[in-house]
């Protein structure tokens, strides 16, 4: 009668190429397991990370127009997206709600938070608040990923305003882009994990650091 002992002996030592096999499937049930999870995430697109980065590309590489005073802007028409739409005139956005006189013009400086990135003219937060000022005449000048030195720009060319409120943020100070040389990467070309991995991280170097 063969005991444990004496078959747990006789096994042979697993030889090189099955630890190999071994490393390889686990590798592939990996890399499918990632690749079912970015799939799921750029169907549901829970924090709209592939959604934004898509149409910051189409932003990016298609509508913005250089500008020689304000480094770049959005061309004056209605510019629709997958779920929202803009419509520029003038050289700003439209604020359905604002009053049509020029006894008092208030200018809005800013990035996308000024533009309403997102949403339409009616729910930008430019035209809830004309709708509280009924007799201002608001302008929302905001363009997306604007600088410093594009509302400086903005600001030169809308001189003429009585009043200006500048919305700065912390990326204000970054290097101001150029539309004519700049290539925009789109969801298309970055993982959506990837992008939310890193969305995680960053907000929790933020959360260490003010601690």
């Amino acid at each position: 009668m063969t005991t444990t002992a004496e078959t747990t002996a006789q096994t042979p030592p697993k030889t090189l190429r099955e630890h190999a096999l071994h490393l390889a499937g686990a590798v592939v049930l990996v890399a499918i397991t990632l690749a079912l999870i970015e799939l799921l995430l750029r169907t549901v697109d829970p924090w709209g990370l592939y959604y934004f980065s898509r149409i910051w590309k189409h932003f990016g590489n298609t509508i913005f127009t250089a500008d020689a005073t304000r480094g770049y802007v959005i061309p004056d028409g209605t510019h629709s997206f997958t779920r929202w739409q803009a419509t520029v005139a003038g050289g700003g956005r439209v604020v359905p709600a604002t009053a049509d006189d020029d006894t008092c013009t208030i200018a809005i400086l800013g990035d996308s938070v000024a533009f309403g990135y997102g949403v339409n003219d009616e729910a930008t937060w430019v035209n809830v608040a004309a709708q509280a000022l009924p007799h201002v005449r608001l302008l929302n000048l905001g363009v997306p990923r604007y600088n410093s030195t594009n509302v400086v720009g903005t600001w030169r060319t809308f001189a003429a305003a009585d009043g200006f409120l500048y919305l700065i943020i912390s990326n204000d100070l970054d290097p101001a882009i150029d539309v004519a040389s700049e290539r925009f990467v789109g969801g298309g070309q970055r993982a959506t994990l990837a992008g939310a991995l890193c969305q995680f991280w960053a907000a929790a170097r933020r959360r260490h650091g003010s601690d």
